[in-house]
């Protein structure tokens, strides 16, 4: 799962949520992405 979560931030795939690119800018979004990243990864 850490591979995947690494390429997910890394570059924006089709198959990840746009979103998480944009959790680093915004710090509302990031609280949304981790949410989201902790489900995936649990």
């Amino acid at each position: 799962m850490s591979t995947r979560l690494r390429v997910s931030w890394g570059t924006a795939t089709p198959g990840a949520p746009v979103s998480w690119t944009t959790a680093r800018w915004t710090p509302q979004t990031s609280v949304f992405a981790a949410g989201s990243v902790s489900r995936q990864g649990c």
